[in-house]
This record gives C-alpha cells, sequence and structure tokens, in this order.
C-alpha cells in the first residue's frame, strides 16, 4: 500500500482529476457568461420588436399614415399652407451689410 510506485499513481490521479475538475469549471464560467449575453440580447431584441409592432399597429390606422408622411416629406393637404421660414444670414455665414474700408482691406492682406 505504501509503496512507491502506488503513491505515485495516487497522487498522478489526484493531479489529473483536479485538473479535469478546473477544466470544468472553466467551461461552466464560459457558458454562463455567454448565456447572460444571449439573455440580453434577446432582451433588447424583444424590446425593439415591441417598439416596431407599436409602430407598425400606428402605421395601420389613417392618422398614423398621415403622421409618418408628413414627417418625412414636407407636404400639404389641399386647402392648407405651407410655410417656410428664412434666414436673413448669408449662407457662407459672413454679415454682407458691415461695409469695410479700402484701407482695412489694404491692412487685412497682412494679417
Amino acid at each position: 500500500m505504501y509503496h512507491h510506485a502506488t503513491l505515485f499513481i495516487l497522487g498522478f490521479l489526484v493531479v489529473y482529476s483536479l485538473y479535469s475538475t478546473f477544466e470544468v469549471w472553466q467551461k461552466k464560467e464560459e457558458s454562463e457568461e455567454f448565456r447572460n449575453v444571449s439573455e440580453r440580447k434577446l432582451s433588447e431584441l424583444q424590446s425593439r420588436y415591441d417598439g416596431l409592432e407599436k409602430d407598425l399597429e400606428r402605421l395601420e390606422t389613417p392618422e398614423g399614415v398621415e403622421e409618418e408622411i408628413r414627417s418625412k416629406f414636407s407636404v400639404a393637404k389641399a386647402g392648407e399652407n405651407v410655410v417656410v421660414i428664412v434666414n436673413d444670414v448669408a449662407v457662407d455665414g459672413s454679415s454682407s451689410t458691415k461695409k469695410v474700408s479700402l484701407w482695412q482691406k489694404f491692412l487685412n492682406l497682412f494679417k
């Protein structure tokens, strides 16, 4: 029983079983992580699906279709007027009303 070969074989079996147990534990942790990630993705997809279902229900009504068309395109019904507000600022953002003297233009060449 206390022979060196027997102790060596028993020691080897203990180390091997500990190593195998550690590998199984690592795989368990990895699979739990994958499960958590999958559950998060599922909940995100479920909430997205619910939102799309709500949008689809809204688009099945004439009011919803009209609202969507008005939000995407600049349209008006017959008898309605469209008001377009235009800013007085020049396109490039500079003010065209400010006059610069000839002397100031000359000095600006050297800046």
